[in-house]
């Protein structure tokens, strides 16, 4: 199985794998359900390079989003997310980061955000070499100084 879409199945719940899980899953669609929370380990979806949790009810940036090493892309659009980072911290580079958020994702080439409650986008992004295209569109963004 290379692309699974459960798009727009009311799903209130994270999907539960088998213990083998998903080897070859590269694309994963969960958009339009109810999801709030979800749990996802590397071991699980290792080839994962896609993920779209749009149109969900994410308030916080899920803490139990392992960092997925090939997770090229993904998309919060449409929730309700106030951070791309968690509150928890960690010692990195010299400097506290995050302990879980966007900037944990190493390959990560792309990240939708339009259309939450995003009021800033964190310095952390600056970490990912990869990241070439944000999209934070119609957020209630603060102007820098």
């Amino acid at each position: 199985l290379v692309e699974l879409d459960v798009s727009y199945n009311e799903v209130q719940q994270a999907l539960f794998l088998k213990p083998q899980g998903l080897p070859s899953l590269r694309r994963l669609s969960l958009r339009g359900n109810r999801l709030s929370k979800i749990k996802m380990r590397e071991a699980d979806v290792p080839s994962l390079t896609e993920l779209d949790l749009s149109d969900n009810e994410f308030v916080h940036w899920p803490g139990e989003l392992d960092p997925l090493p090939n997770l090229r892309r993904i998309s919060f659009e449409n929730n309700r997310l106030k951070s791309l980072v968690s509150e928890s911290v960690v010692a990195h580079r010299r400097m506290w980061v995050p302990a879980s958020g966007a900037h944990t994702l190493p390959a990560l080439a792309e990240l939708c955000v339009a259309r939450n409650e995003l009021r800033e986008a964190p310095h952390s992004l600056q970490l990912l070499d990869s990241l070439r295209l944000v999209d934070m569109r119609c957020n209630p963004l603060k102007p820098t100084a």
